[in-house]
């Protein structure tokens, strides 16, 4: 099977710790306990990171805006959990003008798998 995994997709390390995966954060609070309930552990967030970067591949890729400062890059899919629920979420990439990477913005479900 070939990879179609984006190959300039990367993840701030604050993000995931500090956004994605903080209850206690004001906007990504709801977001990390959704992704908590899915078996992604925030002291071990290397599993999390994966799953994101594997969410960004060609066939999720449903829409890439340019604007004034870059590219906006929206990938919609199943995102693969340790509990086997893989629902689907939208993650939203940015690259600036001046960069080569898209780094991950944002990341949330939009809706439940079907059984």
């Amino acid at each position: 099977m070939a990879d179609d995994r984006q190959p300039d997709l990367a993840i701030a390390d604050d993000k995931i710790g500090r956004y994605l995966l903080n209850v206690d954060h004001a906007e990504g609070g709801a977001k990390a306990r959704f992704f908590i309930a899915r078996g992604f552990d925030p002291a071990a967030p290397g599993a999390f990171v994966e799953a994101l970067l594997d969410h960004g591949r060609s066939r999720h890729l449903v829409s890439e805006t340019a604007g004034p400062f870059g590219v906006k890059s929206v990938f919609e899919g199943p995102l693969s959990t340790p509990d086997g629920a893989d629902p689907i979420v939208r993650s939203i990439w940015h690259r600036a003008i001046v960069d080569v990477l898209r780094m991950l913005v944002t990341a949330y479900p939009i809706r439940s798998r079907p059984p």
